[in-house]
């Protein structure tokens, strides 16, 4: 029997538990720890066999008579009885004090790993005065019944025929006052140990926190002192670092001028900084004192190749410009002359030029530094999973794959909406384009964004989700990209992908669909459909269709991807043009892996840029040079190249694009890059359609392929079982003589394309993001239930 201390953390005894109509009550053995209740035959079965357990955090307990009460857990109600109004009221008053300590130490569970010492200090003061107040509320209502019982007793002493009531009745209204008097005690008994407990502990801590306080007041002075003295010597190191990067560079061009005294600087270059004490003690954002052509940003930038003078000698009328900005360090502190401009055209290297727009070389363009931390770059590896693959792929030969139900061993998990957006890892190149004047630099843009597009395909060798008929996925990195994307399934038959996607100033859509044939060596995919950009400056709208993909060795060998065929990118606004060309590589070829190569064709047809690059590394762009001057006038100079197969004079290439390095261990990650793990990372009020709540993806990024693999199969299930539906639909408002709806689309609408008017195309109608803040998803279809009939086929 449990005392009349009562203390929520350990509590055991004999209840009555209901069982059935034939048994009826049956005693049990509880014991109650640690926010549980559970009960056993006997104490002799605790070491070995739990009958049954309810958690208190969630569990609801309601009292029945004077002797029996209830505990709902949800999932599992017990009727038990007590063997007294006594110990009934024992047994509440614990369950209610546990109750109350799970549910706060439920809520505080999360962070529970990261908390101070004061923190769980003051948990622990919260618990207690949390004890105290239940205990209160329980003397509140048992004094109020024992006043009750008190005042009953009195009423019936003073009544005038008192002398003549029965010994029994007397004995009965003492009996109640004693058990009102017992119970009371009881719960008194617990609220006096709730405040002696807090009592104790608010004068333990008392003296600790104003210690705390102090000491923490002090580091806090001291960290101030300490940043503030690390931010000057930042600024300095970051200054000199700097000048030293410019005295290098200034370095190498005077070696180029004068290699017998390669140590002399050019005009206005000092071996030293001559900067005053007073800046180091004026705080300003380092960055601002930069040169306009330095950036932060390294892989952003282009870089400048050294070409000597001569190159040029025989195109002195050329009219690329060719300055050279000169850092504003040694603008403001040694080139203090009264002609700047001589001064300046003194220090210009010869053979050091940029002919691209500085005002889009010098932007700063790529992510913002506002959600650093905020995505994961890293997931679970993938489990080493043995599987027979010819036993799979010889039934594949000459087939569609598409339509053929494939194990998630051959996937990565990514869902092709997401596969797709993540063609907008390198959007940086599109931001650069929407800042260029001249649109044959832009369409240099457009094309390395294009090629940019593959730089993950030759080593992602797994196969993404095909989307399931109805599915979405958003990616809102408008706060450091600069841009928000939707994918949308919007057809099973054929399988068709839309994509929209709006940023700093340019607008993306494209729809995607692809034809797939297995040829028993070799999986050719052949993408179908067009992509479409257009600037909102310029007005400049290009269109460009992707190339095909070919995955080699898939029954022996290592597998390996290559990218083969031409494209086309257009300017349907001033006809331009850009034709790339992906070769094919194979053992015997002598001709490097993955080249692409390509020129940029103004509206006469004149090469005006060429390019080149390794498709999943880098592109490297240059610009032609013409003796004649007057380039452009619609006439074609003698000797001009016209011709794809030209080979004219160029200026020395410049960088477009770099691949970034993929993350540590990324082997083991599906070659997934940091932009990529993000893709799948869970994310609250998006679209119940989001391939993130995909349960299948889901399920194989936790590295559990069998339960993937059942789970795939219900979806897809479910998924032509809605189609059937569907089909019977329309199939009986056929006969009916009514027009049944085909399936369409959430976000996408069927229109006409504008650039070819014989090929129709999905664009985004609009809604999504409004119905994103209104939280409203009632028009979305429901895709990713599975009955348990279907999981278990």
């Amino acid at each position: 029997m449990p005392d009349g201390r009562v203390c929520p953390d350990q509590f055991r005894g004999y209840l009555w538990k209901w069982t059935n109509y034939i048994k009826g009550y049956q005693k049990r053995w509880f014991v109650l720890a640690n926010g549980l209740l559970s009960y056993y035959r006997s104490p002799a079965e605790m070491n070995h066999t739990c009958r049954g357990t309810i958690n208190l955090a969630g569990a609801f307990i309601d009292t029945v008579d004077s002797c029996s009460f209830v505990v709902n857990g949800g999932s599992q109600v017990w009727h038990l009885r007590a063997g007294s109004e006594i110990e009934r009221q024992r047994w509440v008053t614990a369950l209610e004090l546990a109750k109350a300590k799970s549910i706060k130490n439920l809520a505080s569970d999360d962070d529970s790993d990261s908390d101070s010492e004061e923190e769980i200090t003051i948990k622990v003061i919260g618990s207690k005065l949390d004890d105290l107040t239940i205990s209160n509320n329980l003397v509140n209502n048992h004094g109020g019944a024992l006043q009750k019982a008190i005042s009953d007793y009195v009423e019936r002493k003073s009544q005038t025929n008192v002398e003549k009531k029965n010994k029994e009745s007397k004995e009965q209204s003492l009996k109640l006052i004693n058990e009102k008097a017992q119970l009371f005690r009881i719960t008194s008994n617990a609220m006096m140990t709730a405040c002696a407990d807090f009592l104790e502990l608010a004068k333990t801590y008392e003296k600790k926190f104003s210690r705390l306080i102090n000491v923490e007041r002090g580091k806090r002075l001291r960290l101030e002192e300490t940043v503030e003295t690390l931010a000057k010597q930042h600024i300095q190191l970051e200054r000199a670092c700097e000048i030293e990067k410019v005295k290098e560079s200034y370095k190498s061009v005077a070696h180029l001028e004068n290699p017998e005294n390669p140590n002399i600087l050019p005009l206005g270059v000092s071996s030293r900084d001559e900067g005053s004490e007073e800046e180091d003690d004026h705080f300003e954002d380092a960055i601002s004192d930069l040169p306009e052509h330095f950036s932060t940003n390294n892989e952003t930038n282009f870089m400048t190749e050294n070409f000597e003078e001569d190159s040029l000698s025989a195109n002195d009328n050329s009219s690329v410009d060719l300055t050279l900005q000169q850092p504003k360090y040694f603008m403001d502190t040694e080139i203090k002359r009264a002609h700047s401009d001589q001064a300046i055209s003194d220090v210009k290297p010869s053979g050091h030029k940029r002919w691209l727009s500085e005002d889009v070389t010098a932007g700063s363009f790529g992510a913002l530094e506002v959600n650093k931390g905020k995505y994961r770059t890293h997931i679970k590896n993938r489990p080493n999973v043995n599987l027979n693959l010819w036993s799979i792929m010889k039934n594949c030969i000459g087939k569609e794959l598409t339509k053929i139900p494939m194990p998630v061993n051959f996937n990565e998990p990514l869902s092709m909406t997401q596969r797709l957006t993540e063609e907008l890892e390198y959007s940086d190149l599109l931001d650069r384009a929407a800042c260029c004047e001249n649109s044959l630099e832009q369409i240099c843009y457009i094309a390395a964004f294009s090629i940019s597009c593959y730089a993950s395909t030759a080593v992602r060798t797994g196969k993404p989700f095909n989307p399931l008929l109805g599915e979405t996925y958003e990616c809102d990195r408008n706060e450091d990209l600069g841009w928000q994307s939707l994918a949308e399934q919007v057809s099973h038959h054929p399988p068709s992908l839309a994509h929209h996607a709006e940023g700093r100033g340019w607008t993306l859509w494209q729809n995607f669909t692809m034809s797939s044939k297995f040829r028993g060596k070799y999986l050719l995919v052949s993408p179908i459909g067009t992509a479409h950009c257009k600037f909102a400056k310029s007005g400049n709208h290009y269109t460009w269709k992707k190339v095909t993909t070919t995955v080699n060795n898939i029954i022996v060998g290592k597998l390996w991807i290559d990218q083969s065929g031409e494209m086309d990118i257009i300017n349907h606004t001033t006809g331009e043009k850009c034709n790339l060309k992906y070769h094919s590589y194979s053992y015997f070829s002598r001709d490097v892996p993955k080249r692409v190569t390509g020129c940029v064709f103004d509206k006469n047809n004149v090469t005006r840029y060429v390019l080149s690059g390794i498709w999943d590394q880098k592109v490297d762009c240059a610009k032609v040079i013409y003796k004649e001057p007057n380039i452009g006038n619609g006439k074609q100079p003698q000797g001009m190249p016209t011709s794809k197969s030209s080979n004219p004079n160029t200026l020395p290439s410049q960088l477009l694009w770099a691949k970034k390095p993929l993350p540590s261990g990324a082997k083991l990650m599906y070659y997934f890059s940091e932009f990529t793990c993000s893709l799948n990372q869970e994310e609250k009020n998006v679209c119940p359609t989001d391939s993130r709540f995909r349960p299948d993806i889901r399920l194989m990024e936790q590295q559990n392929f069998d339960e993937a693999n059942t789970v795939k199969l219900a979806l897809e299930e479910n998924q032509r079982l809605r189609r059937r539906q569907r089909d019977s639909d329309a199939q009986i408002a056929g006969q009916e003589g009514h027009v049944c709806e085909t399936y369409k689309p959430t976000w996408f609408e069927y229109t006409e394309d504008e650039q070819s008017p014989d090929v129709g195309i999905y664009v985004y109608k609009g809604g999504y993001w409004e119905a994103k803040v209104k939280q409203d998803w009632s028009h979305c279809p429901d895709i990713y239930t599975t009955s348990s009939s279907s999981v278990a086929l």
